[in-house]
């Protein structure tokens, strides 16, 4: 296997240059044009300065650019267009991005910020002068909790996740890659361009599809997703339950998928389940930012449900005191204007458990625990998981002022019914006291969800404050 993305472009466009590696609807991109376009790009960024945030949406150029930042070893700081403008404003300023490049059509957006920002055809050319092959991802959390951090990751340690990841996942030449997720997105990047093209395969992708589903309308990601040729994808959880709705309301089963994983959230086991049952091929899997987003993952013939599946080869995986604490050459070299780790050992916040065989079980997040006026601790993943019952009726868990537990819906008030009575399989200090409807567009707006589909504790706490108390 190739040392780095751009070395296996380069051996692909040497070998094989009319091979496939991008399938954009009806438009496909060789590795020739690939490379040509990657060496193209290097000559209009290496007059930048040595910061750059990305705002590009799902496309050839998106991947281009990835591939350009290793060659000129260039600090890249991914820029996601769904995040609002507070926190755009804050990763520009505290990255000390010395350029923005993006499409001419999202310039008027990008500007007020006050940092430069350029389309990329509109850069000069200049002659690359260095090939170091090296440089800084800054990868920004979504902020769920007080501004975004960004977690400072080498591009070596990008590669080895992704190498990783194709070793976990059987991944070879003849597979194609469904990008569902933002390319902005670490996740997207190990999993839907590093890893496919290290791996020698090709990458398929539905840009408008994409940008509609993190927007609240997932119905047409999930038809692209499905009557596609690709073998393997990556989902949040919100998106799995789009896909399995539009499974079981038209009748579509998976051409060739081979392998759907699942992570950035809970997976509940009913819909994990259902999945299956539909010929969906789902793999849990868990992992965080700070550790080059994949951590573990079930693999062909070793899923457990209701498990993420075994740590990556190479990446050691121990609980202390109950939390997931993550040992490796994945982990961060520390947060960004932060102090840096004195060694690659990550304390997660996540609460989780191995069983006998070594498989990880995670529990929920420490700072998510739930206490009843009664002086129970609960975890919101957990009752969420005994909810939903169906992918058409997603149930978010928080509290409101009086500690008494409030389940959210994001379907119809026609669905409370089935979704409080899932409730009674829980103990009666866990089952929520109230329940409450929002649309999907309505959690979107009022930022229920952050990247990569993780719920926003603190702006459900929020809602649940703002809502009438006679609502139920």
């Amino acid at each position: 296997m190739s040392d780095s993305t751009l070395d296996a472009l380069i051996a692909r466009a040497t070998a094989t240059p009319n091979a496939v590696v991008i399938r954009n609807g009806d438009t496909t991109v060789t590795a020739r044009a690939l490379h040509q376009r990657t060496l193209g790009l290097a000559e209009r960024l290496d007059a930048l300065p040595p910061v750059i945030a990305v705002a590009l949406r799902n496309g050839t150029d998106a991947i281009a650019t990835e591939i350009a930042g290793y060659l000129l070893g260039k600090t890249l700081v991914p820029l996601p267009l769904f995040f609002s403008s507070q926190q755009l404003g804050h990763i520009l300023q505290d990255s000390g991005a010395g350029a923005v490049v993006t499409e001419a059509a999202s310039l008027d957006r990008l500007r007020p910020f006050g940092v430069p920002a350029f389309a990329l055809d509109a850069l000069p050319v200049e002659a690359v002068r260095h090939h170091v092959r090296n440089g800084e991802r800054l990868i920004y959390t979504s902020g769920t909790t007080g501004q975004p951090k960004g977690v400072r990751l080498a591009a070596a340690q990008i590669m080895d996740s992704a190498r990783r990841l194709i070793a976990a996942t059987g991944a070879t030449a003849a597979d194609s890659h469904f990008s569902a997720l933002p390319q902005t997105l670490l996740l997207e990047q190990v999993c839907g361009i590093h890893a496919p093209i290290l791996a020698g395969g090709e990458v398929q992708m539905a840009p408008a599809a994409t940008e509609a589903a993190f927007a609240g309308e997932p119905q047409a990601l999930a038809q692209c997703l499905l009557l596609s040729t690709a073998t393997t994808t990556v989902l949040v959880p919100q998106l799995l339950a789009a896909v399995v709705a539009t499974m079981a309301a038209a009748g579509i089963r998976p051409r060739a998928l081979r392998m759907v994983a699942v992570g950035g959230a809970a997976v509940p086991p009913a819909l994990a389940n259902l999945a299956w049952s539909l010929g969906l091929p789902v793999f849990e899997g868990y992992g965080l930012s700070e550790c080059c987003s994949v951590v573990a993952l079930n693999r062909a013939g070793d899923r457990l449900a209701g498990s993420v599946g075994r740590p990556l080869d190479g990446v050691d995986v121990v609980i202390e005191d109950g939390e997931v604490v993550v040992e490796g050459p994945s982990v961060m070299r520390g947060y960004h204007n932060g102090t840096p780790l004195p060694a690659p050992r990550w304390r997660t916040g996540d609460l989780g458990a191995f069983d006998e065989q070594g498989r990880l079980f995670v529990h929920g997040r420490k700072d998510n625990v739930l206490v009843t006026p009664l002086g129970r601790n609960v975890s919101p993943e957990w009752i969420e998981s005994t909810l939903i019952a169906s992918p058409q009726a997603p149930v978010l868990v928080g509290q409101q002022a009086s500690g008494e537990i409030v389940a959210v819906l994001l379907g119809t008030a026609t669905d409370a019914g089935a979704i409080s009575r899932r409730a009674s399989e829980l103990p009666t200090f866990a089952r929520p006291q109230r329940y409450l409807t929002i649309t999907p567009a309505d959690a979107v707006a009022a930022g229920l969800f952050g990247a990569a589909g993780k719920p926003n504790r603190a702006a459900l706490h929020r809602w649940i404050g703002r809502q009438p108390e006679q609502q139920t």
